[in-house]
């Protein structure tokens, strides 16, 4: 089956939809955390000026997105998502009950993986599940590695061998 541009756009998208958003499928700055226990999300040390660039490839081309706190607070962060000279901004929490980490970090837990990324070995959670994208089955497998804001530094997406795009990171401030 031939992959059309706009699919393949969709499909250049794909890491940060199945491991950048938001756990809960949303955030509320008011919501009451009182009666949870509260762990660290990735984005709970991070200070204004922290940023990512996660360099992306796929059958479509490269691309680089950059993720940079602008704004933080007690509670939470907002990030700016910049690529190809659009951006958005979103609020993200620095504290999640671990019912809310859990299901950002969904899929299944594999062995830990030492990869080499921006030259250097980096040893990282590894974790993989299967969405439905189109009718298509599409495995990610996610590297985490907590030491990097947001934790991402590289997730691997592939349908049946029709198409295969990989995230990795190209740089970090902390």
């Amino acid at each position: 089956m031939k992959t059309t541009l706009n699919t393949r756009k969709v499909l250049a998208m794909l890491p940060l939809l199945c491991v950048l958003l938001p756990a809960g499928g949303g955030f509320s700055q008011n919501r009451d955390l009182s009666d949870e226990s509260q762990v660290k999300g990735p984005w709970a040390e991070a200070e204004a000026g922290t940023f990512v660039k996660l360099q992306l490839t796929s059958a479509a081309g490269q691309a680089t997105r950059t993720i940079e706190v602008v704004r933080a607070d007690g509670r939470c962060v907002t990030l700016r998502t910049s690529e190809g000279g659009k951006s958005y901004e979103r609020p993200e929490q620095r504290m999640y009950s671990q019912q809310e980490l859990d299901k950002w970090m969904a899929g299944k837990k594999l062995d830990d993986k030492t990869v080499t990324i921006m030259g250097k070995d980096m040893k990282c959670e590894v974790y993989e599940k299967e969405i439905n994208l189109d009718g298509k089955k599409v495995k990610a497998r996610a590297y985490f590695n907590r030491s990097v804001p947001g934790w991402v530094v590289r997730v691997d997406n592939e349908s049946g061998g029709q198409f295969k795009t990989v995230l990795e990171l190209a740089d970090f401030k902390r």
